[in-house]
This record gives structure tokens, C-alpha cells and sequence, in this order.
């Protein structure tokens, strides 16, 4: 015997019946004028607030029940970066031939697009080793990871660390708080 009581192969007292019109219009009328618990109810504007302030970030990163850690994906990762930092807004090369002609002649102020791109390959949650690159600098760095160096521009003799980068964005932010 299974859970509901009934052996395997029952059948049914009522397969293959159908109601005939006058049960299917009394159904009809029992349920007619009911609604939903909460229909038509509304919470207060000030309890709403309150609601919101007490769930914000509850299911943000770890305590996410769809969090991967390392084992998150080349896309999750890039929407993760996009998330925490924002979107993309400079090629940080040096050495980006903008502006330039298009292969039809036209001249090309800046790129239709910016890109993050991982520095070191292992792709992990790191901000700081991801870099802003147009989507040209970013296809020949990910084909060529030596031609693109990101130089400080008063000295050309070292390549730009994660490190410099970082105090350049604190000594940026201080700038403008500032200002």
C-alpha cells in the first residue's frame, strides 16, 4: 500500500465523468466573491521602508544560495566584475591607436566599447586583476598577453602593478572628494 491508502491500479470513482452544467454553475457560484487574503491590502509606506533596509544584502555574495565561489564560470565572473565596479569606461593602454581610421576611411574618436579583461589568466574574484580595455586592445592582449603594457606615463621604464593602480584610484578618489 502506498502513501494515500489506495493499492496500485485503483481506479477512480470518477474517471472519465464529467459534472453536467448545473453542478459545473453551482462550482461556479460557491467560489464567486472570493479573493485572495491579501488582495487589496497594502503595507504603509513606512513599514515598506523598513522591510527594504532589513533585506538589503541578505542574499548578496556568500550567503547567496546560488553562490559558486571558485567555481563560478568565465561569464559569472565578468557580471560579478561589472557588479562590484561598474561598467568599463577607458582603455587603460597606453599605447591605444585612438583616434584612427576605420577600414572604410571614417575617423574614429574613441571605441564603440570598453571591456574588463583578467591580467593573469586564473580568473578569480579579484578586482585588482582586472584591467579597463577597448575591445581591439583587449582581442590583442588576450591574443598576444606581452604586447600591452600599462606604463606609468612619468616613467616609462616599469609596468603599472595592481598595487600602483589601486593608490592611482585612492589618490583619484581623494582628488575628488576634494574638489
Amino acid at each position: 500500500m502506498n502513501k494515500t491508502g489506495y493499492k496500485k491500479g485503483h481506479i477512480p470513482w470518477n474517471k472519465g465523468k464529467s459534472p453536467n452544467k448545473e453542478t459545473l454553475s453551482k462550482m461556479s457560484q460557491a467560489g464567486m466573491g472570493r479573493c485572495g487574503y491579501w488582495t487589496g491590502k497594502k503595507f504603509s509606506e513606512e513599514y515598506r521602508k523598513k522591510l527594504s533596509i532589513a533585506h538589503k544584502g541578505l542574499n548578496k555574495g556568500l550567503n547567496n544560495y546560488l553562490w559558486k565561489g571558485k567555481d563560478v564560470s568565465y561569464s559569472g565572473l565578468h557580471h560579478w566584475i561589472k557588479r562590484e565596479v561598474g561598467k568599463a569606461t577607458e582603455c587603460e593602454n597606453i599605447f591605444c591607436n585612438y583616434p584612427r581610421l576605420s577600414a572604410k576611411g571614417v575617423l574614429m574618436i574613441k571605441p564603440k566599447r570598453y571591456e574588463w579583461a583578467n591580467i593573469s589568466g586564473n580568473y578569480e574574484r579579484d578586482i585588482l586583476d582586472y584591467v579597463q580595455l577597448c575591445s581591439s586592445c583587449h582581442a590583442k592582449y588576450d591574443r598576444n598577453k606581452k604586447s600591452i603594457k600599462f606604463f606609468d606615463e612619468d616613467d616609462n621604464a616599469g609596468e603599472k602593478t595592481a598595487e600602483d593602480r589601486q593608490a592611482e584610484n585612492a589618490e583619484q578618489q581623494l582628488y575628488d572628494s576634494v574638489n
